[in-house]
C-alpha cells in the first residue's frame, strides 16, 4: 500500500515514521470496522436501539477476547487500558472508541 503516493496517503498513518523509506514497520494502527445497517434491519434507522445493543455486545465480546489474549482485566479499582498489553514480544495499545448513547 506505501509503494505509491497514494498509498501512503491512504495507509500512511497506520505506520511509524520512517517506514515507507526503509519498507518495513515495527509500529502499526488497525482499526476495527463494521458495517452498516446490521443484518436483518432495514436501515440504520430500523429500530436503532437494537442495532446498538447489538454493536455493543459484539465490541464488548471482542473487548473480552483481547483481555483474555494478554492477560489483563478490568476490576472496579482498575482499568485494564493502563495496564502494559504484552504477549510473546508483541505489545498493544489499546482504546475502546465507541459512540455510545
Amino acid at each position: 500500500a506505501n509503494a505509491t503516493r497514494e498509498g501512503f496517503n491512504e495507509y500512511g498513518i497506520f505506520m511509524e515514521k520512517g517506514a515507507v523509506a526503509v519498507g518495513a514497520t515495527s509500529k502499526t494502527r488497525s482499526l476495527l470496522s463494521v458495517g452498516q445497517p446490521l443484518e436483518g434491519f432495514a436501515s440504520t434507522r430500523d429500530r436503532t436501539e437494537r442495532q446498538t445493543k447489538t454493536y455493543l455486545a459484539y465490541f464488548e465480546a471482542v473487548e473480552q477476547d483481547l483481555w483474555d489474549h494478554f492477560g489483563v482485566e478490568s476490576t472496579f479499582f482498575q482499568t485494564p487500558y493502563f495496564a502494559p498489553w504484552r504477549r510473546n514480544g508483541l505489545k498493544l495499545r489499546y482504546s475502546r472508541d465507541l459512540p455510545l448513547r
